[in-house]
């Protein structure tokens, strides 16, 4: 197994000497900030995508991990909930923010899973820019209308 991690922020220079201090430099591979443009080639090259947050709004990086056809592993914390959903036919497994072990459960089941790629994808479609572009323009048109008729 191998961990990549892509992103920075003030704990990637404590956690890369750690990586290198346990030895686990040829394992672990903190990449640090990526360009927009190169997320599709880490989600390309992971199996399960992983997101350990404290606090999160409505992560963006799910819905790409999962239209990636990849399953997400995450807490539940902010509007993760709302994307990830667990048990049969669902698309990712969520863990309690702060749980290390936890977390290390769910990433050995979810690699342990056989997922369906076309399936993760599919469970974020309605979600898609076109879909919710579609719904705003709708909802938009609609309070027009109720203006129109109570004006």
């Amino acid at each position: 197994m191998h961990l990549m991690m892509v992103g920075g922020g003030e704990l990637l220079e404590p956690l890369s000497a750690r990586v290198r201090a346990l030895g686990l430099a040829d394992r672990a591979r903190l990449y640090g900030w990526a360009l927009p443009a190169e997320i599709p080639e880490y989600m390309a090259a992971c199996d399960v995508f992983c997101l350990p947050s404290r606090r999160e709004g409505c992560p963006n990086v799910v819905l790409e991990a999962l239209a990636s056809g990849r399953p997400v592993v995450a807490t539940r914390v902010g509007g993760v909930p709302e994307l990830v959903c667990e048990g049969p036919g669902g698309n990712g497994l969520l863990v309690p923010a702060g749980d290390p072990q936890a977390l290390g459960h769910a990433l050995v089941r979810a690699l342990d899973t056989a997922w369906d790629p076309e399936a993760l994808r599919g469970s974020v479609g309605a979600l898609s820019w076109d879909v919710v572009g579609d719904r705003y323009c709708a909802l938009l048109e609609e309070v027009l209308r109720e203006r129109r008729g109570a004006g």
